[in-house]
């Protein structure tokens, strides 16, 4: 049976990279999605239902422990960092290119 986990991914992050990358940093901007181990953070707390019905939990900031990579997309002046930590269920070198980012491992 093929996995749906990849298609699924590609549209989660094309939703994160549209919604969130227009908005202003502020407290409670990152979107931890623990069930793939990526953690988004760039948006308002505006996003806080968007970050919840795609089942994110909010926060104020990605956890550092266990972080492998970052990708760093800017969009109209705008900055999101998505968070990829061991474990994740994608590939960050892959996600990171294919959102236009910049990616930086580490």
């Amino acid at each position: 049976m093929p996995s749906l986990v990849h298609p699924i991914l590609w549209a989660l992050m094309a939703i994160i990279s549209a919604t969130y990358s227009l908005k202003a940093r502020g407290a409670n901007d990152a979107c931890m999605y623990e069930q793939y181990q990526f953690c988004v953070e760039g948006y308002s707390a505006d996003g806080n239902a968007d970050c919840e019905t795609d089942g994110g939990q909010v926060m104020d900031q990605c956890p550092t422990e266990n972080r492998i990579a970052t990708c760093r997309i800017e969009r109209n002046g705008n900055v999101v960092l998505t968070r990829y930590y061991q474990g994740t269920r994608v590939n960050p070198v892959k996600m990171c290119k294919a959102s236009g980012g910049v990616y930086i491992p580490g």
